[in-house]
């Protein structure tokens, strides 16, 4: 089935998984770009995009006051716009008029949120940018702009791989799981003077 790059761009990030809990949107931002290169340059290797022409798809990192943290360039350019711990009506209100602005450079703006998203603000962001979101692509023969918000807030993350151990490693962990033997204290056994003594209080008892 054929796809624009729009639509393999929202498929990725989609499918992205962060490799750990990031403490910063710049950790976040590199991470997305390593993964976004990987799928263009296998979708670009089996000619999936423009059915085998010899058209480049750049996948870059952006700086600038109209531009968005990264951009997905070609015929079409896709700017994605990450955001990390999205709390605030004030980050909400920012948010919107920056994507509005990337509208003038890109054809598609892909929102995605990482880490802490406050679910209030996630549903307002939606409602103030739902004319572009539910857009239906063209409008009177022209491309029309569209905005995709995309929430990573309840992704996992990838956990590393557990090392092999070593036959060394093996024994000294049996070792040391081993349980230690207990020993019992031996009880003398009483000796026949004890018994002796006894009985012959008993028989002073019975006189």
């Amino acid at each position: 089935m054929f796809e624009n790059v729009f639509d393999v761009v929202v498929r990725a990030v989609k499918e992205w998984i962060p490799k750990k809990r990031y403490l910063s949107e710049g950790e976040y931002r590199d991470d997305l770009c390593k993964v976004l290169r990987k799928k263009i340059e296998r979708r670009e290797e089996s000619g999936f995009f423009s059915l085998g022409s010899s058209e480049k798809y750049i996948v870059q990192k952006e700086s600038g006051r109209q531009l968005a943290d990264l951009a997905v360039i070609n015929s079409e350019k896709v700017g994605i716009e990450l955001k990390y711990n999205f709390r605030t009506k004030s980050q909400r209100n920012r948010l919107v008029g920056q994507v509005k602005d990337y509208l003038k450079e890109y054809l598609y703006v892909i929102i995605v949120l990482c880490g802490y998203v406050d679910t209030q603000q996630f549903d307002a962001l939606r409602y103030d940018l739902k004319e572009y979101e539910e857009s239906s692509g063209f409008s009177l023969g022209q491309p029309q702009k569209v905005i995709k918000i995309i929430s990573k807030s309840k992704v996992g993350y990838k956990k590393p791989k557990k090392k092999l151990k070593t036959t060394e490693e093996k024994t000294t962990s049996r070792k040391a799981t081993k349980p230690k033997k207990t020993t019992r204290k031996k009880t003398k056994p009483r000796t026949t003077k004890t018994r002796k003594k006894k009985t012959s209080k008993t028989k002073r008892r019975k006189r």
